[in-house]
């Protein structure tokens, strides 16, 4: 692909401008975005400023109302003092209580960025199952346990089968 403005180099820099929820790509050589006053390659960004840009997104394409404002405005850590705009402005956490007190402004922004806002883990493919494996087998021995302290002894001697056949290998199939 040709540079969008010199039409001569290989583009090898995109850049993705969003103003206003309108999406504009463009597609420069390095010489003409070295020459683009709004492109700026030695600027280095730091954490809070990136925390900052995202602080001040809109969630989910939606603008926040004026009373959603004013309430964000007067959030305030009851140990450090620091006010949610201050937070917002420096990208950095005052105290620990901070996490508590803009918790209700926060989760919203980690489920738009992470898709969910609670911590499920991650473990290779491979793990997984063993890990599943494992889980299912502790399970149905701690109903075994329950069903011989109810004294469910039919049901106590159809999870003992189904261990067993666990623990030697058999077939993975699933109990009514």
């Amino acid at each position: 692909m040709l540079c969008e403005r010199c039409k001569k180099n290989t583009a090898s820099v995109h850049v993705t401008h969003i103003n206003n929820g309108e999406k504009v790509e463009h597609y420069l050589c390095e010489q003409c975005a070295k020459e683009t006053e709004s492109i700026h390659f030695n600027t280095p960004i730091s954490f809070q400023d990136f925390l900052t840009g995202l602080l001040d997104m809109p969630l989910m394409g939606k603008s926040p109302s004026k009373g959603a404002t004013d309430k964000t405005a007067l959030l305030q850590c009851p140990s450090c003092k620091m006010t949610y705009d201050e937070f917002s402005k420096i990208g950095r956490f005052g105290c620990s209580e901070c996490y508590t007190a803009f918790k209700s402004r926060l989760m919203p922004i980690i489920k738009n960025i992470h898709g969910i806002n609670e911590h499920i883990g991650k473990l290779p493919s491979s793990a997984a199952d063993e890990l599943k494996f494992k889980r299912e087998l502790e399970q149905l021995k701690k109903e075994l346990k329950e069903a011989i302290r109810l004294e469910e002894f039919e049901r106590a001697a159809q999870l003992r089968d189904r261990i067993r056949s666990m623990e030697q290998g058999g077939e993975n199939e699933k109990m009514v």
